[in-house]
């Protein structure tokens, strides 16, 4: 699992870049031909919720990473269970995006902005 991690998350710059970059793009979508009723609203509290999502979800494991007590076993399987979690929201969410009209964008953007948080804490685990 550790292996497969490392080849995932190895490279830190784009694997926290990409995702990042397809959250802005989804919310720039949605921004400029969404037509929700709350469009306002959303566009407002998405990004509040985003910052808070990436920052939770870093420190969690962030925490386990520096606690000497916590197995590697049970670092590796929760690195994997919240990528795993991250991609299948990132897919779950892709395709009512578009084809709903660019509405339903909050699932890719977290979807996103979780796995840009677990490449983050991956990376701070290498030192």
């Amino acid at each position: 699992m550790k292996n497969f991690l490392d080849k995932l998350y190895g490279n830190t710059r784009p694997a926290m870049a990409f995702p990042l970059f397809t959250a802005v793009v989804a919310y720039l979508l949605f921004a400029f031909f969404g037509v929700d009723k709350d469009t306002k609203m959303l566009l407002i509290a998405a990004p509040i919720v985003s910052v808070i999502l990436f920052f939770m979800l870093f420190f969690m494991i962030y925490i386990q990473i520096k606690n000497t007590s916590c197995p590697e076993w049970f670092l590796n399987l929760c690195e994997l269970l919240f990528t795993i979690f991250s991609f299948l929201m990132f897919v779950r969410g892709i395709f009512p995006f578009f084809f709903s009209g660019f509405e339903d964008f909050l699932t890719v953007c977290f979807g996103c902005v979780a796995f840009s948080a677990i490449a983050w804490a991956h990376s701070k685990r290498k030192q």
